[in-house]
C-alpha cells in the first residue's frame, strides 16, 4: 500500500507551505488524480485519513479531482477521452492511440486555507460598504 507514504508526503508538502504563511489554516488539501496514477482512490482517502493523524492538520480535508484519461487521437486531430487505460481507443472515432497526453496525474493542485487577518479585513470592508449604503 504505497497511497500511505504518498498520503504523507502530500502532508510533508502541505506543512512545508503551510510554515511560510502561519498566520493560515490549513482546511483542505486538492489533489488531482489521473487513472493511470498508479493511485487507487478509496486507497489514497482511507491513508490520508490515518496520516493527517500524526501531523499538525488531524482535521485537514482531502478533495480529489480525478481526471480523465486523455489521448491524442491521429483520426480526429485533437485530444479525445479513451475508452478506458486498457483499450486506448478514441471515444469518439475508435481510432487506436498510443500517445497518452492526460491522465497520469498526481499533484496538489491547491491548498485551502482560512486566513483570519484576510476574514477581518473582508468583514470591516463589507460593514464600511454596508454603511455607505
Amino acid at each position: 500500500m504505497h497511497e500511505l507514504s504518498i498520503a504523507l508526503n502530500v502532508l510533508d508538502i502541505a506543512e512545508q507551505t503551510m510554515n511560510e504563511h502561519p498566520e493560515s489554516e490549513l482546511v483542505a488539501i486538492h489533489i488531482r488524480l489521473g487513472p493511470m496514477s498508479g493511485v487507487v482512490c478509496e486507497a489514497l482517502e482511507s491513508a490520508f485519513t490515518i496520516a493527517r493523524q500524526q501531523t499538525l492538520y488531524p482535521e485537514v480535508e482531502l478533495v480529489i479531482e480525478e481526471t480523465q484519461l486523455l489521448i491524442d487521437c491521429p483520426q480526429c486531430r485533437k485530444h479525445q477521452m479513451a475508452i478506458s487505460i486498457n483499450d486506448l481507443r478514441c471515444r469518439t472515432c475508435g481510432t487506436i492511440s498510443g500517445k497518452i497526453v492526460g491522465g497520469r496525474e498526481l499533484e496538489i493542485a491547491a491548498l485551502e486555507v482560512r486566513d483570519e487577518q484576510l476574514d477581518d479585513t473582508l468583514s470591516r470592508s463589507t460593514d464600511a460598504d454596508s454603511k455607505t449604503e
